[in-house]
């Protein structure tokens, strides 16, 4: 007996049926497994996530204010004669003599500065003297790399859809290198803030295209853990800081020191390949069929022959209907016309889903929220520690990397909602708890502190997987990337509060991240569970997904901000969407006689 199937679906569903190919793409790459094909990849993120680090959470041991002491030029003898206490105040009315007022001098009412050097020898403050009239100018070290996140949030989202994830981290590995090395040896106070401008334009054009790549290079159920596995080397780099610091007390040594994670990644990411998933929805299915067989090859598993047809039926009807281009098209046209043709036309889309511009709204406010408190923590060291802040930040790096393993094995089990919004509350009740504190009780308030931070640590590695869950692969790194832009503005606010606000008003930083925790344990209300689904490939799968949702719940409590939507999508498993795909086609069994 041959038993043979025979597809009853018209050539309408069957077109339909190819271009949602979300399932036979995941169906590939549990076929490739993790293996060789992926090592690059990860060692690639490992580095990103460490430059990420010490760049951003670093930053108190590079400017921190060193105590200083203010006298004229005329009355240095006095100074070096005397035992003098460092009291950091400026002084009233002085009048600098022309002979020395030329550069390499002090602001007007500290014309000579003397600095404390018992815990660091030099630092971006004291290089520039930062100090009374020019102390606003100090928050702009890390302003600037914040300035640099929005920018490179703009270039690196658009960069990553049109031109490939592999192609955005190949340009920002080129610059990051230089990017460190003249933010080390910078002669002047402006050159310095270009440099740390055009490492924050490198840290977006390369964090979020990598962790997409990641994402879209492992299988479903694995991909979360992988991506939060990468992020341990965000907090090792961080523990390492703190302990070298202890030796190197010079920011400029610092800063050479911390460019060994730029000079290693670009090494590895001539290695990578591009995403799979990428090449599918740009109608290049042919070239992800050779990716994965080559990626089969290395990890040693097989591919079912069929699965692979699939791709090459679908290079170019799905780039079609996007309104694309054939690689060898587009190389010979006008690639940034085609390129703006296609952004618009998905901004369009974009905004005609109510679904997705609900999503959009919510997490870039979570993102705020989130972000302002994992870096304004570490960055209040010299605030809550300014005694010894590389103890601190070793502490910092410790509760870090705490935090990672925390979300490892949240993200592999448990919902991201319930993670993100109770996290976010707590953190604000020991916040609150620690302005409520006696200032003496040192101990106590670090490690309130210190907790706080590893659960905004932890929220931030579910939130870098969970953000690039919600969006469909058509838009993801542009959608990220918008998410992303609102959290480099809770960052670029960081320095202005824990610099200038936080010496004057010292109760106002709690104040002000107890309220971001409160505000973004509300903001994951408006949002849906993704915990344990497959990746959406356009914006229909999200409606389709919000449809199911509301279906399996019954149509009670209706709306976004309804009773019970805590547990949205719980009913809506990887199974639930196999079954629908399935269903679209309906199979006849036909059993055909054999000659005896």
């Amino acid at each position: 007996m041959l038993v043979e199937e025979v597809s009853s679906s018209t050539p309408k569903e069957e077109e339909e049926g190819e271009e949602t190919n979300g399932d036979e793409t995941e169906e590939l790459l549990t076929n490739v497994g993790l293996g060789r094909w992926q090592i690059p990849l990860l060692l690639s993120a490992c580095f990103i996530q460490m430059g990420a680090a010490l760049h951003k959470v670093g930053t108190p041991l590079y400017d921190a204010p060193l105590p200083f002491v203010c006298s004229s030029a005329l009355d240095q003898d006095h100074y070096l004669r005397s035992n003098i206490s460092h009291e950091s105040e400026c002084l009233s009315e002085v009048e600098v003599p022309e002979l020395y007022s030329g550069k390499g001098m002090g602001p007007p009412s500290c014309p000579v500065v003397h600095y404390e050097t018992s815990v660091f020898d030099s630092t971006f403050t004291s290089q520039w003297n930062l100090v009374c009239e020019w102390e606003p100018y100090r928050p702009w070290f890390l302003a600037s790399l914040s300035i640099g996140n929005l920018v490179g949030s703009i270039i690196g989202g658009h960069l990553s859809d049109s031109s490939g994830r592999r192609f955005s981290i190949r340009v920002g590995a080129a610059l990051g290198l230089p990017a460190c090395l003249v933010m080390a040896a910078a002669p002047s106070f402006a050159i310095v803030i270009i440099a740390r401008f055009t490492m924050g334009i490198v840290e977006l054009l390369t964090l979020l295209p990598v962790y997409a790549l990641v994402m879209e290079s492992c299988p479903n159920k694995s991909r979360a853990v992988i991506s939060n596995t990468t992020a341990v080397f965000f907090s090792l780099s961080i523990i390492a800081l703190g302990i070298v610091a202890h030796w190197v007390r010079d920011f400029r040594y610092l800063l050479y020191l911390i460019s060994v994670p730029s000079a290693a990644l670009m090494v590895f990411v001539i290695l990578m390949d591009e995403s799979p998933r990428w090449l599918v929805q740009r109608g290049r299915g042919h070239q992800a069929a050779q990716l994965l067989t080559k990626a089969a090859t290395l990890n040693k598993t097989t591919i079912p022959p069929h699965l692979l047809n699939h791709l090459y039926k679908c290079n170019t009807k799905l780039g079609s209907a996007a309104g694309l281009k054939s690689e060898s098209e587009s190389e010979s046209g006008w690639w940034w016309r085609e390129s703006w043709c296609s952004f618009k036309k998905e901004a369009r889309e974009c905004a005609a889903s109510t679904v997705l511009c609900r999503i959009l709204v919510a997490a870039s406010a979570l993102s705020f929220c989130n972000r302002l408190l994992f870096l304004g923590i570490p960055l209040n060291t010299n605030n809550v520690a300014s005694t010894d802040p590389q103890t601190y930040v070793l502490y910092v790096g410790i509760s870090d990397f705490f935090s990672t393993l925390l979300a490892i094995f949240l993200s592999h089990s448990a919902p991201r909602r319930l993670c993100i919004g109770s996290f976010h509350m707590l953190a604000s009740f020991f916040l609150m708890l620690d302005l409520l504190l006696p200032p003496e009780w040192r101990w106590l308030h670090w490690m309130l502190t210190l907790t706080s931070y590893c659960l905004m640590g932890c929220v931030f590695e579910i939130t870098m997987v969970y953000y690039i869950e919600l969006m469909p692969t058509v838009v993801r790194s542009r959608g990220v990337t918008i998410i992303d832009f609102l959290g480099s503005l809770g960052e670029l606010c960081v320095p202005f509060i824990t610099h200038l606000l936080a010496p004057r008003v010292s109760w106002s930083v709690d104040v002000i991240f107890m309220v971001m925790g409160v505000i973004g344990g509300l903001m994951i209300l408006l949002l849906p569970e993704t915990s344990s689904l497959p990746l959406t490939d356009t914006i229909a799968d999200v409606e389709e997904r919000e449809r199911r949702a509301n279906s399996d719940r019954g149509g009670g409590g209706g709306g976004a901000g309804g009773g019970g939507y805590w547990t949205r999508y719980g009913n809506y498993s990887y199974h639930s969407i196999q079954e629908e795909r399935a269903n679209k086609i309906e199979r006849t069994t036909i059993i055909l006689p054999t000659a005896e």
